[in-house]
């Protein structure tokens, strides 16, 4: 009974603090702390194991991401590529990836199973407070002020983001995915779905991120014609999203004022993410990226910088695979899609259907945005995949 306790106290704090998402210094924030000490803390004290699914999974981790990318960072030590901090970060949050299996595991998902409407109110605090932001002009110079905002930007809305757009998207499309599953298998009803999805269409539309929202209509799509489950949910999804859009139709008198409305119209038309994705928009979009990208590419004359670590004068793109190959090369990317087809592999054989939602948004993202592998995705994600799981053992042991 005192560990219980004790597990959901420490469940507690990491929701609380994962809810007020302030970093403590670039890419460390307060529930990281809570996860480091708390998985130290268990190890010490009590019996640590490993289940097969995630020894396969850690396996896969270490040998295609981890050491590869330590490797690579040694090579660039001792020749003349360029370091950039991004290396470091990279293999920081294959270290935390780790560590919130096991914390996870061992502290949060059964006070998650036993909450859900608390721990995703939690979830959905960092949209909760971008949208008071967005209503309140007083409630956003205080936020700003807060989180050392520099600048946001002026056409589309990141909300606690700030000037990054997509991120408000992308974390709209994870709140999605979330809670979708905690549908599929009745942990919450129709009401507070409806009340979350709503908030992440409206904050996606003005975030003018649109790949996570179509890959997630279609990998839920896809999903829903193999799983009974999600398949109840996506008659949900369709009936709220119509009726979403009615609603938004019907209040677009009111909100002219509030937000630009044709600017929402022109980002998610058709024309436009296709010119973009061709790369005859003109702009820097992923086609301009992508042919910017193999000019260079095709132009180095460096064997080892081709294949271990690429041309140093343009080392942000935003894009993560194109990131990828700038730090990792051609040996890097390769290693880092056999890693992703082990992980639908592993997803496949234990028929993990939020895992499949979740690897086809990581990777239509990280084609074109730099994010998909920070730690406040793959808390989630980790989250959800062990939710699943358990969900699926409480079906197994109600039929029994």
């Amino acid at each position: 009974m005192i560990v219980k306790n004790i597990k959901n106290k420490v469940s507690l704090f990491a929701l609380v603090f994962f809810s007020c998402m302030y970093p403590i210094t670039l890419g460390f924030y307060c529930y990281d702390l809570v996860v480091l000490v708390s998985v130290l803390w268990f190890v010490f004290f009590y019996k640590f194991e490993i289940k097969k699914n995630e020894s396969e999974y850690l396996n896969a981790l270490v040998y295609f991401l981890f050491i590869p990318n330590i490797l690579l960072f040694l090579y660039q030590l001792v020749t003349d590529a360029e370091i950039v901090i991004g290396n470091i970060y990279i293999l920081y949050n294959l270290t935390l990836s780790m560590l919130y299996i096991y914390f996870i595991r061992f502290y949060i998902i059964s006070y998650v199973s036993s909450h859900p409407y608390l721990t995703t109110i939690f979830l959905m605090t960092p949209l909760l407070i971008s949208m008071a932001m967005l209503i309140s002009s007083s409630f956003n110079t205080l936020i700003v002020a807060i989180y050392g905002i520099d600048k946001q930007y002026d056409l589309r809305f990141g909300g606690i983001w700030g000037r990054d757009v997509n991120q408000l998207g992308y974390y709209c499309s994870i709140l999605l995915i979330w809670s979708t599953s905690l549908l599929a298998f009745k942990k919450i009803n129709v009401a507070f779905y409806c009340f979350v999805f709503l908030i992440c269409i409206i904050l996606t539309l003005l975030s003018g991120m649109r790949t996570g929202l179509a890959v997630f209509i279609v990998s839920f799509a896809i999903v829903s014609l193999i799983s009974k489950q999600y398949r109840t949910a996506l008659i949900y999804n369709v009936s709220i999203l119509f009726s979403t859009l009615f609603l938004l139709i019907l209040l677009l008198p009111f909100l002219d004022g509030l937000i630009d409305i044709e600017n929402i119209l022109d980002r998610f038309s058709f024309e436009l993410f296709w010119e973009q994705l061709s790369g005859s928009s003109g702009d820097g979009h992923i086609g301009n990226m992508f042919v910017k990208w193999l000019t260079a590419f095709s132009n180095e004359e460096n064997i080892g910088h081709i294949l271990f670590s690429f041309d140093a004068s343009w080392k942000f793109p935003d894009s993560f695979i194109l990131y990828y190959l700038a730090n990792g090369g051609l040996v890097g990317v390769f290693l880092l899609v056999i890693f992703m087809l082990y992980c639908l592999y592993l997803i496949v054989k234990t028929k993990s259907y939020t895992g499949f939602m979740v690897l086809m948004v990581v990777t239509a993202v990280a084609f074109k945005g730099n994010y998909p592998m920070n730690n406040m995705s793959m808390f989630i994600f980790t989250l959800l995949i062990y939710f699943e799981s358990a969900m699926k053992l409480d079906l197994k042991d109600a039929s029994v």
